[in-house]
C-alpha cells in the first residue's frame, strides 16, 4: 500500500516541534505540530478541526509559496503563533530545509525524531545532521537496518537531547520592587525571585541531538527502592526533648540540684522512673566518653528502634546488545550507533576550557504498534549515560571483515541512571499503562 505523505524528521523552532509531510499526490506541503515537546492546551484549544487526538498532531499551517514574505497560510495555528514565525528570519529557511530533506519513503525516517538543522537551533556544531561526529543521514541509527515500515515490533527508542540543569530550567524572575537603603538613601535593586516549584522532565528536552532504535532484548527489567533507616530515640533524648518544648535550655550544663528544686514537676513528668542519679551518671559518661551508666546500674537505655523514612533512591536501567553486521551498510551503522552513546555520554569543555559542561542526557522509551507507549511495560524518567562498555571480541577471537575491516560482532553494555526520583504523583499522569 502506497504512502500518502512523506514526513521530515522532527525539528525544533520557537521552543516547539515540528516536522513537515507532503502530499504524494497533490504535492502540498504542511507543517505539523507534533508531541515531541508536549502540545499546551490553548494550542488545542486554538487549532480546533485541525489537532487529531489520535495522533497528538496539529496541522498547523500549510506552505502557500517560498517566494512570498507571508508563505504560510494558517490551519490550526495561532494568529500570534504565525506572526511570531513570520518575524523570525530563520524559520523560512528551517522549513525550507525540511523541506528540501524530505525522505524518499519512511521505512526508516520515522525512526528518527531528531532532526537537523541543529546549527540554526543552538544544537551541536556542525552540518552534519547529529554534529560533527556522526556524518551519516537520518537513517543510520537503527538496527537492525533492513527493517521493513510493515513490521510491527517492539522496541527500545533511546533520544538524545542536550543537559539542561534542573534549577537553570525554572522560571527565573527578578524582583525590582524591593528596595534597599545605601549610603542613607534608598535604592531600587533587583533581587532574584526563585519559584520553589522544578520543571519536569519534559521541560528539559528541548534540544533533539538524535535518536536510536534497538530491538528489545533479553534482561529488560526494573528495580524501584526507597530509603529506609534504623534511628534511635532513647528515653534521655525524649526527656531533653520534653524538657526543651517547655523551655528549658543547657541540661547538660547546668545545676542539677537547682534544676530538680525549680523544675520538679516538669522534670518528674519527663523523665518518668529515671532517678537524678541515674540521669548524673548518664551525663557523666557522655561528658567523659565512657559507659558509666551501664557499668554503674548494668542496664543500657531503650534505643526505642524504629525504621524510618530516609528519602526516595534514583533507578538504573542495564541492556546488553550483540550487535553484528551483515553487510558494510549496516556494519557503518552499528559503528554510528556507538559512536552516538559514546560522545554524546562524555563531558564537554567550556569555550575557555576552565569548566567542564554536563553531558548529553537521554529519553528511553518501549515502543509497540509503530510507536505507541507499550502499555504493560515501565516507563523511565530522562536519564544519563553512566557506563558504557564495547566488547569488539566477543567470541573470544579477533575477527574483521576483509571489505570494509569492520568486526565480525560487537557486544554492547549500556546503563542509564534516571535524573530524578519517582513519585508518588508520577503515576497519575500515567493512569493507563503500568506507570514507572
Amino acid at each position: 500500500m502506497a504512502l500518502e505523505f512523506k514526513k521530515s524528521d522532527t525539528f525544533l523552532l520557537t521552543g516547539l516541534s515540528f516536522n513537515l509531510k507532503e502530499n504524494l499526490e497533490t504535492g502540498q506541503q504542511t507543517i505539523e505540530r507534533n508531541n515531541d515537546i508536549p502540545l499546551k492546551p490553548e494550542e488545542v484549544l486554538d487549532a480546533g478541526d485541525f489537532y487529531n487526538e489520535s495522533e497528538g498532531k496539529i496541522d498547523w499551517a500549510t506552505i502557500s509559496s517560498w517566494d512570498k514574505d507571508s508563505y504560510l497560510d494558517v490551519l490550526g495555528a495561532s494568529d500570534d503563533s504565525i506572526e511570531e514565525i513570520l518575524n523570525d528570519p530563520n524559520a523560512k529557511n528551517i522549513f525550507r530545509d525540511a523541506a528540501e530533506h524530505l525522505p524518499s519513503n519512511l521505512s526508516f525516517a520515522d525512526a528518527i525524531e531528531g532532526a537537523g538543522i541543529l546549527e540554526n537551533l543552538g544544537g551541536m556544531p556542525g552540518t552534519a545532521k547529529y554534529g560533527i561526529a556522526y556524518d551519516a543521514d537520518a537513517q543510520s541509527l537503527v538496527y537492525p537496518l533492513k527493517t521493513s515500515s510493515d513490521d510491527n515490533f517492539d522496541y527500545l527508542q533511546i533520544v538524545g537531547y542536550r543537559y539542561i540543569p534542573g534549577d537553570a530550567s525554572k522560571d527565573w524572575n527578578w524582583d525590582t520592587s524591593i528596595t534597599k537603603k545605601e549610603n542613607g538613601g534608598s535604592t531600587s535593586s533587583k533581587y532574584l525571585d526563585t519559584p520553589s516549584n522544578r520543571y519536569t522532565s519534559d521541560k528539559r528536552k528541548k534540544n533533539i541531538l538524535g535518536t536510536a532504535r534497538l530491538p528489545m532484548t533479553a534482561g529488560i527489567s526494573e528495580s524501584n527502592s526507597v530509603g529506609w533507616g534504623p534511628d534511635n530515640l532513647n528515653s534521655m533524648q525524649q526527656a531533653g526533648a520534653r524538657l526543651a518544648a517547655s523551655g528549658i535550655t543547657g541540661i547538660t550544663s547546668g545545676n542539677f540540684e537547682q534544676m530538680f528544686a525549680d523544675y520538679k514537676d516538669i522534670i518528674n513528668d519527663a523523665f518518668g522512673d529515671i532517678s537524678k542519679e541515674q540521669i548524673k551518671a548518664f551525663f557523666a559518661g557522655e561528658a567523659v566518653g565512657a559507659n558509666i551508666f551501664t557499668r554503674g546500674t548494668g542496664m543500657v537505655l531503650n534505643p526505642n528502634l524504629e525504621l524510618l523514612f530516609t528519602g526516595p533512591q534514583l533507578r538504573s536501567f542495564t541492556y546488553s546488545y550483540n550487535f553484528t553486521p551483515r553487510e558494510p551498510e549496516e556494519a557503518s551503522n552499528i559503528k554510528n550507533i556507538i559512536r552516538f552513546f559514546k560522545q554524546n555520554m562524555a563531558p564537554k569543555s567550556s569555550k575557555g576550557g576552565t569548566f567542564l559542561e554536563s553531558p548529553n542526557v537521554f529519553q528511553l522509551k518501549y515502543l509497540t504498534n509503530g510507536g505507541e507507549e507499550h502499555p504493560f511495560m515501565n516507563n523511565i524518567k530522562l536519564a544519563a549515560l553512566t557506563n558504557f562498555t564495547v566488547n569488539y571480541t566477543p567470541a573470544n577471537q579477533y575477527m574483521t571483515y576483509e571489505e570494509n575491516k569492520s568486526m565480525t560482532s560487537y557486544q554492547v553494555g549500556m546503563t542509564f541512571n534516571e535524573l530524578e526520583p519517582v513519585l508518588f504523583d508520577d503515576y497519575n499522569q500515567k493512569s493507563d499503562t503500568m506507570g514507572y
